[in-house]
């Protein structure tokens, strides 16, 4: 019987043409009403999938129970409502976890918004006219090459990334070799090996410059499913979160904690891993194509997802819920990012724009028409967030100010599409891949905006600043 169920094929699966009957098959058998973007034939795609997995017997019941006569049919108005599991234990405390969290990290971002309002509009104003003017001063940078002796194959680099503390900086690669490089002089620290096949993404902990080299500092994933951790030492994975999937996994993202992983899979989801307990405790569903990037909120509260349906989901970690649906972009999304602000969400893909969204305000701010080509990275300044970095595949790397969000450099001199940048958390260095290539490049006095350190605040804590809007 078994045998017979697996070689059953969903088209000889006879499915109710009633839209409201299939409704109700669907929550029969615990499935979601409605995905976004999901017409009544998909639907009904969808509820044939998951009736080849029952016996005749539990079919047949399912049928029974959705009998098409008036008592029994039943008049689903609200198709369009969210619905909700009932989640683990396990993730229960998880979202206490992340709700402490969030809330002292809120505080944090609020005292320094605080701290800052106390600052003269126009010392504001000049220290944001010397952060364009050091942007405008980027050089073209040294390309160095990605080169691995052992082995003769053609490498493209798919993502890099700086630690917390800007001394090293990960790259991934299609032959599914990872490397970690030193940074400024980009010597080769270590090379990875564990994927099987070509390595989509690859990121550090944001706790990565105070945990000890021995253990997990890194993560990667691939196009067959794996997701490995890293530490600095080894070149084989500290251990294997996901074995070879079905499906691809193209994005891993820390979240700022640090204790928590979030994967981006083409199975229309995104899974929430517990790095402690190494075990999957979300698996979210809600889009209806492949989930291609996720980001976290500053503050740990928010996650956005992109995907490849065109549409971004913004969702509340702390209860779980789906709290904006974002729709606007013609393409869709390879990117999402979130500004230090809090309430800015910058969303770009494959309509060679770059849409920018007001979370307060629940509207899309502004639209710039960027690149191109399809826009592969889309990165906010990660102290202050007054610039905006963006990458495409027609061979540019932009610079963007937050306050008019308008243009302030082109950098051109590439051969390639861009796969992927990153800004250092100190505004250092910003780095660039593409092909076998790498750029790392600064201004003559580097992109860091140093007010903050005059202003003393480099090393302030949150009751110290609380103190100080106070005074």
């Amino acid at each position: 019987m078994v045998q017979q169920l697996n070689n059953l094929n969903p088209r000889q699966i006879v499915v109710p043409t009633d839209d409201k009957v299939v409704v109700k098959q669907l929550r029969h058998i615990h499935q979601p009403a409605k995905y976004f973007g999901e017409g009544p034939a998909e639907r009904r795609e969808r509820l044939a999938r998951k009736l080849v997995d029952l016996t005749p017997e539990e079919r047949a019941k399912i049928v029974d129970s959705t009998v098409d006569n008036e008592s029994n049919a039943i008049e689903y108005d609200n198709v369009d409502e969210a619905f909700y599991y009932e989640g683990s234990e396990v993730l229960k405390r998880a979202r206490y976890k992340l709700a402490d969290f969030s809330i002292q990290q809120a505080n944090y971002r609020l005292d320094m918004a605080r701290i800052k309002q106390l600052e003269p509009a126009t010392t504001r104003l000049i220290s944001q006219q010397d952060l364009i003017e050091r942007i405008r001063l980027i050089d073209d940078p040294e390309t160095y090459v990605d080169e691995d002796t052992s082995t003769t194959e053609l490498k493209t680099l798919t993502s890099c990334n700086f630690n917390s503390d800007a001394t090293l900086m990960a790259t991934s690669c299609r032959s599914g070799g990872c490397k970690i490089w030193s940074i400024p002089d980009m010597e080769t620290h270590l090379i990875l090996k564990g994927h099987r096949q070509s390595a989509n993404h690859i990121t550090f902990s944001p706790k990565s410059s105070t945990l000890s080299p021995t253990v997990a500092n890194l993560a990667s994933c691939a196009i067959d499913g794996s997701v490995a951790l890293w530490n600095l030492v080894d070149e084989a994975p500290v251990i294997m979160l996901s074995e070879p999937q079905s499906w691809r996994v193209s994005r891993v993202r820390y979240h700022p904690c640090g204790d928590f992983l979030a994967s981006c899979c083409s199975d229309k989801s995104w899974r929430l891993w517990d790095l402690e307990s190494q075990n999957e405790i979300l698996h979210q569903e809600g889009h209806s194509s492949d989930v291609f990037d996720i980001a976290f909120h500053p503050d740990g509260s928010l996650a956005g997802s992109a995907g490849l349906d065109s549409y971004a989901r913004v969702w509340d970690l702390r209860t779980g819920r789906a709290i904006e649906f974002i729709e606007g972009h013609s393409g869709g999304l390879r990117t999402i990012s979130f500004s230090p602000n809090g309430y800015h969400l910058a969303t770009a893909g494959l309509d060679n724009s770059v849409k920018i969204w007001n979370l307060r305000q629940r509207k899309c701010e502004y639209t710039i028409p960027a690149h191109l080509n399809a826009v592969t990275t889309v990165i906010f300044e990660k102290e202050n967030g007054r610039h905006l970095a963006s990458a495409s595949f027609d061979k540019t790397v932009k610079f963007w100010s937050t306050q008019t969000w308008a243009p302030i450099k082109t950098l051109d001199a590439y051969e390639d599409k861009v796969a992927c940048i990153d800004i250092s958390a100190d505004s250092r260095y910003v780095i660039s891949c593409y092909s076998k290539y790498l750029k790392l490049w600064t201004s003559p006095s580097g992109l860091t905006d140093d007010q903050d350190d005059d202003m003393g605040l480099g090393n302030s804590n949150p009751v110290n600043l609380k103190q100080e809007v106070e005074r």
